[in-house]
């Protein structure tokens, strides 16, 4: 094998290798979590009215600021769908629980190139791969709920709830990422009334 064809031969696998490991941590980053239950023996287009509980859970856990957000978000998709804010004599009641957790995830190994190696064995010179040893990466995730309540009932008849990692541009900027989570959770609700855009 002259020097040429050994050169191409590791700019090769050398390419192939840097793809790997590219690929691999982009599997390693998954999109929210988006989750949905409701009470299949309610008819949501019966719904007309809402309003905010009071106090919400969400502030009394201490997301003050998250959950102004979550108010107008959630707003403009009930709204949206055909529902009229009323405190006064409100049908459905919107309460919020939002959560951090720390969680750790872990990246396989993958085989990385590292060079070509002389061997009597192989003619004469081989590709060397070697393993590399599994990453642990530490994040924060967080978790939104949106709970729907039947006034009347005072039972929770529909909940969409979305998870996803909270980066630094999350906490310096809530507002995308709260409006984002908020609608992709009222793509779950059960209604035939027409769907905001976003």
């Amino acid at each position: 094998m002259n020097a040429m064809r050994v050169a191409h031969t590791a700019s090769r696998l050398a390419a192939l290798s840097a793809c790997v490991a590219m690929l691999g941590g982009l599997a390693g980053c998954t999109g929210p979590d988006v989750r949905a239950n409701y009470d299949e023996k309610v008819n949501f287009a019966d719904y007309r009215t809402f309003a905010f509980h009071k106090p919400l859970n969400s502030e009394e856990a201490g997301f003050t600021a998250a959950s102004r957000l979550l108010k107008a978000a959630t707003r403009q998709e009930l709204e949206a769908r055909g529902l009229t804010y009323n405190e006064s004599s409100p049908q459905l009641l919107v309460d919020f629980r939002a959560a951090l957790s720390d969680q750790v995830r872990t990246q396989p190994a993958t085989p990385s190139y590292s060079g070509m190696e002389y061997s009597p064995y192989v003619s004469p010179w081989y590709p060397s791969l070697k393993a590399q040893a599994p990453v642990q990466a530490r994040y924060t995730e967080g978790t939104i709920a949106i709970q729907l309540i039947d006034a009347a009932k005072k039972q929770v008849v529909w909940e969409g709830a979305v998870t996803d990692a909270v980066t630094p541009g999350t906490i310096t900027d809530l507002k995308p990422p709260i409006d984002k989570a908020v609608h992709a959770a009222f793509e779950r609700y059960p209604s035939g009334a027409s769907k905001s855009r976003y």
